[in-house]
């Protein structure tokens, strides 16, 4: 007998805790100004903002995923080229495939191609460091990297306000 009056109490207390607080807000949503509301609705998008731009940033080139998928298909196309393979109105997964089999068929021309690659970056590492003052003789690219990490400082671990590169996507 005791438990119905209890089960009883505490259902009543949880439907009026359910309709209550909609109720309440709805009544506050009513008695707010059209401005009030806008304002509102800027605070939310400046705090997304802030948050770490937009929910389809990558996290780490701040891309969004589109630009990514792109940038990916443009690196493909760059091999297939190499490879000699047609590239038009294809796919990247169509591309990829056809580029495993040109890796395991040509393996030589594959590490040629990697070879290549790895010279263009430390090529670029070179002239980066060379502007900053850094003397390139005889450093491996991994050196360079580490040595203009060091001028540049580690920006991925920098706060978003503080990294120049992002300031103007906060101003948009």
């Amino acid at each position: 007998m005791k438990y119905r009056k209890w089960l009883a109490a505490s259902t009543a207390a949880l439907l009026l805790m359910t309709f209550a607080a909609p109720l309440s807000s709805a009544r506050q949503l009513l008695n707010k100004d059209p401005d009030a509301m806008q304002m509102d609705s800027r605070q939310e998008q400046g705090h997304k903002l802030e948050r770490g731009m937009a929910q389809d940033k990558l996290h780490k080139g701040r891309m969004t995923k589109e630009e990514f998928e792109a940038f990916r298909l443009r690196k493909l196309q760059e091999m297939a080229q190499y490879f000699g393979i047609s590239t038009d109105g294809k796919s990247a997964a169509q591309l990829k495939q056809e580029l495993e089999a040109a890796k395991a068929a040509n393996a030589e021309k594959w590490e040629a191609y990697k070879a290549e690659q790895k010279a263009k970056r430390l090529e670029l590492l070179r002239k980066d460091a060379a502007e900053h003052g850094i003397d390139t003789k005889g450093k491996s690219a991994g050196q360079l990297h580490e040595e203009l990490r060091k001028v540049h400082g580690d920006k991925r671990h920098r706060p978003l306000q503080d990294n120049p590169s992002l300031r103007k996507d906060m101003k948009e």
